[in-house]
């Protein structure tokens, strides 16, 4: 193989394994935003615990 016909092998698997990454990342993301209600349950659970802990005085302010 000449040097031409590698270099072109290389740009073409370099931008297939790009455009599968981006594809992954675009399903991950899609499938996170249908999970929104599941991830807010999570994130209210967790301010009321941060709640709790400073009602109990277990969080001290900084400043």
């Amino acid at each position: 193989m000449s040097w031409e016909t590698q270099r072109l092998v290389v740009v073409a698997a370099v931008t297939l394994i790009v455009a599968e990454t981006a594809v992954i990342v675009w399903l991950l993301l899609h499938r996170t935003v249908h999970r929104a209600p599941v991830m807010e349950k999570m994130l209210a659970g967790s301010v009321a615990e941060l709640r709790l802990a400073d009602q109990a005085g277990v969080i001290v302010p900084t400043s």
